[in-house]
């Protein structure tokens, strides 16, 4: 059975939460990564962290077959994303 380790699936409301179900019906081993959840919690933010992550699902599940990296950051976690700029109906 392929692997597949899909990483920000913890959220019920999450796209890597919705890939999940259809990976399992199609035939998939699934591990899950999030930051306090899934099979694997991990911070994917520490540079140590993804290497870690790759060593622990290989280690008990075997060769990786398929990655899904849909994790990230809000705002009040640091990301750099702002939110857009309200128009004031003229162009610059």
């Amino acid at each position: 059975m392929p692997v597949a380790l899909i990483t920000g699936a913890a959220r019920a409301d999450s796209i890597a939460a919705g890939i999940v179900p259809r990976l399992h019906a199609d035939g998939w081993d699934v591990a899950t990564s999030d930051l306090e959840g899934g099979d694997y919690p991990f911070d994917l933010s520490r540079a140590d962290a993804p290497g870690r992550l790759i060593e622990a699902v290989q280690r008990d599940r075997g060769r990786i077959s398929a990655l899904v990296l849909s994790h990230a950051h809000d705002v009040e976690a640091g990301s750099s994303t702002r939110p857009p700029r309200a128009s004031t109906g003229t162009s610059r």
